[in-house]
C-alpha cells in the first residue's frame, strides 16, 4: 500500500484544520470489545483527532470480523429444567461447532468458577 506522502495526499483535521500526520496506532478499538493492533491512520498533531481513509476502515472491519469469528463469548442465564440446571448454547456457536440436537457431550469441571463442555468421543460412554 502506498503511503499518503507517496500519493501526494494531504489530510486536514476536521476540528482545527491542522495538517494530519500519517501514523500507526499501537492499539485501536474499532468495534467495542475487539482490540486491533498496529492500525494505520492519520492523527492531528494539534488536537489528537483521528482520521481513517475508506481503505483503512475496510481493513479494520475485515480484521474485526476475523477476530469475531475466533472469539466466542456469550452471557447466558442458568435456568431450571426438572431437577437439573440448563445453560442454552447460542445458535451461532452451535452452528460454528456443527453441534446437533441429541448429540452427546461431556461436562468437566475446570475449577470452582467454570466447566468445559466437549463433544463425546465415539466409543466412550458418559457417566451421569
Amino acid at each position: 500500500m502506498l503511503s499518503a506522502k507517496k500519493k501526494g495526499l494531504e489530510v486536514r483535521c476536521l476540528r482545527c484544520n491542522e495538517r494530519m500526520n500519517e501514523t500507526v496506532l499501537d492499539r485501536y478499538e474499532y468495534m467495542e470489545g475487539f482490540q486491533l493492533f498496529k492500525v494505520p491512520g492519520f492523527q492531528c498533531k494539534r488536537c489528537g483527532n483521528l482520521f481513517f481513509t475508506e481503505r483503512q476502515v475496510d481493513d479494520m472491519e475485515r480484521r474485526t470480523e476475523e477476530l469475531k469469528m475466533h472469539t466466542f463469548a456469550f452471557r447466558r442465564t442458568v435456568a431450571v429444567s426438572g431437577k437439573g440446571l440448563v445453560v442454552r448454547v447460542p445458535s451461532d456457536l452451535a452452528e460454528h461447532l456443527n453441534l446437533k440436537e441429541g448429540e452427546a457431550v461431556r461436562i468437566l469441571p475446570v475449577n470452582h468458577d467454570g466447566f468445559l463442555v466437549e463433544r463425546e468421543k465415539e466409543g466412550r460412554r458418559s457417566s451421569k
